[in-house]
């Protein structure tokens, strides 16, 4: 029973270890495009373009870039100047207003450039009914589809890096079932692992919750890619598994007797062979690094529970034994003075 539960316990360290990294790219991914911000941006210019209730409603299933491109002048402008205000109050987030109620936004609204643009009036006056009717609608669509997109960019780069790992989960649980000595030293390092991810748990939280200068950036993205190769080079958990002995072939090099073409045949015939390991340890991965050391804590207590009662049980029957001992030499002695006396 033991040995069934490390083997799970080590095969989860993998997991983790890979959502760590997929956290750690996702995050670099984010500060890097703006994601959240961009997301905003295409649900305030839908907000602004004026439409009818059916067309707001498909809205929500549309694609960012289509959303982007239905807009018209007047809300291209809006959110242009929009921006251009919470830089002067010094933030460049378009997503902090997801935190804004609607008549605080129409207060910002009306007191942008393009209000007094005589012009645009009737066209800025639609926009801002617009504001009392589909505000609300909009903040809520605008978390839909953030969570929406960070669900399938998450499963992509798990994707990405199962592959570039060669992380077939069916073989690493294999490999565990059967190599004690592998076994052993990753689960020897969970409560290491735990640490470190509880550490980057924290800080990911950090980082979707604040607005970074550039050179803050800079900063997030150095930290997250030391980590990202800590990790590839972690020697205990082996998370790369190409041409090892518990893996498969990626001959490229020449040095390895192979060359592209070769290295490619070998991906597809390992992707083949590894597609239902693949896309299983995708999926698992996806679930995100939080999942993931809440599991392996919970694992972690079953298995001390499991084992804190089999030594009690061991203490349990070692004194009867020796009980029994001082009783048994009693006995012998009684039979002795038996002897002698006949």
């Amino acid at each position: 029973m033991l040995e069934i539960l490390d083997a799970i316990i080590a095969t989860a360290a993998i997991i983790l270890g890979l959502s760590l990294i997929v956290q750690a790219i996702e995050q670099i991914v984010k500060q890097t495009f703006d994601l959240k911000s961009a997301y905003m941006r295409s649900e305030l210019l839908a907000l602004f373009t004026a439409a009818n209730t059916g067309k707001k409603f498909l809205a929500n299933f549309q694609t960012i870039g289509r959303l982007g491109r239905q807009a018209d002048e007047v809300a291209r402008r809006i959110v242009k100047e929009l921006e251009e205000r919470l830089t002067t109050f010094g933030f460049t987030d378009l997503h902090l207003l997801e935190d804004v109620d609607g008549k605080k936004l129409k207060g910002i609204v009306e007191g942008l450039p393009i209000a007094g643009d005589t012009t645009l009036k009737e066209k800025f006056e639609e926009a801002l009914k617009q504001i009392d009717t589909w505000f609300e609608f909009s903040r809520k669509a605008f978390q839909e589809h953030y969570e929406r997109r960070m669900r399938l960019w998450a499963f992509v780069i798990s994707l990405f890096v199962v592959m570039a790992t060669n992380a077939d989960v069916i073989g690493i649980y294999r490999d565990f079932a059967s190599s004690k000595t592998r076994r052993d030293a990753v689960v020897a390092s969970v409560p290491k692992l735990l640490d470190l991810a509880e550490r980057q748990i924290k800080d990911a939280s950090r980082v979707s919750d604040l607005k970074y200068a550039d050179q803050q950036i800079d900063s997030v993205i150095r930290k997250k890619s030391a980590l990202i190769d800590s990790l590839a080079m972690d020697r205990t958990l082996d998370l790369f598994r190409w041409n090892t002995p518990t893996g498969n072939s990626l001959r490229f090099s020449r040095e390895e007797g192979g060359s592209l073409l070769r290295g490619i045949n070998d991906f597809f015939a390992a992707l083949w062979k590894n597609k239902l390991g693949w896309l299983a340890m995708a999926l698992l991965v996806s679930l995100g690094a939080p999942f993931w050391y809440d599991f392996l804590k919970t694992v972690m207590g079953v298995k001390d529970k499991l084992k804190g009662g089999s030594n009690r049980k061991e203490n349990s029957s070692s004194p009867i034994n020796s009980s029994s001992a001082p009783h048994e030499a009693q006995k012998t002695k009684v039979v002795k003075r038996k002897s002698r006396r006949k």
